[in-house]
């Protein structure tokens, strides 16, 4: 794991934010009842979580569309659901597993799962607004996030949204993180991108050239070498930030 001093705060000018699974959560809540509705299968929201958390811990196995998060996040849903039904002893018609995939990718497309934010990452962002740190979120999406975040009363909270249903070019491609700089006017090197993603994230962004650390809440990826450091609150990166900022005003000063 990199440590901190891969990261120079000093230069930082923007924070980039990815959101699925970094700034928000699914709603496992709304995928359990989906599930019973259209099935009779009482599948407990902690359980879609954990296979959630076990997909993801086992990274090194996953195909790689979905290490870019290529993928419909729909059909991730259904993969739960199976997952979970299967360790229960259950098993789900194939007629209705067609039926829930064209659920689970019609509520993704309508309605977003992603629309859960944790406390720490609220704080976080309230912080950066407070302290007037430009904030600016780069996420694999399927072109509805701007009304997504609006109608999730945070949109307010970035100065540029790239999504890339709308921008036709999805991370770990480094065509989007050049766009990113381009947009917000400055060096590529004095953008920090947080994101949950090895690949798509921290790969994609130290490829084009932009600062990266690894958001990790529950250590899902401990067998990960990542070349950016690691962490698990969201308030502490920023405090890291806005501390360096401090200094460098003082330094300044003198």
């Amino acid at each position: 794991m990199a440590s901190w001093s891969s990261v120079d705060f000093t230069c930082i000018e923007v924070i980039s934010y990815d959101l699925g699974h970094t700034l928000l959560f699914p709603d496992y809540q709304t995928m359990s009842r989906q599930i019973f509705a259209q099935t009779g299968l009482a599948i407990p929201s902690y359980s879609l979580m954990q296979a959630d958390w076990q997909l993801r811990t086992n990274y090194s196995t996953l195909p790689l569309e979905c290490k870019n998060n290529d993928f419909h996040y729909g059909d991730i849903v259904l993969t739960l659901a199976l997952s979970v039904a299967a360790e229960k002893n259950t098993s789900i018609t194939p007629a209705d597993k067609k039926r829930l995939s064209e659920i689970f990718r019609s509520h993704q497309e309508l309605e977003n799962y992603f629309c859960h934010i944790p406390s720490d990452a609220l704080r976080a962002l309230l912080l950066l607004q407070e302290h007037e740190f430009r904030t600016i979120a780069i996420s694999n999406a399927n072109g509805n996030l701007e009304d997504d975040l609006l109608r999730f009363g945070i949109r307010h909270f970035f100065e540029e949204l790239l999504d890339s249903g709308a921008e036709g070019i999805a991370k770990p491609k480094p065509e989007i993180f050049t766009r990113a700089a381009d947009r917000c006017g400055v060096k590529i090197e004095n953008i920090l991108h947080v994101g949950d993603n090895p690949t798509a994230d921290i790969q994609g962004a130290l490829n084009a050239g932009m600062q990266a650390a690894l958001y990790d809440p529950i250590g899902i990826y401990p067998e990960v070498q990542s070349p950016a450091p690691q962490f698990r609150n969201h308030v502490d990166l920023v405090e890291r930030l806005l501390e360096s900022r401090i200094a460098n005003t003082l330094k300044n000063a003198n």
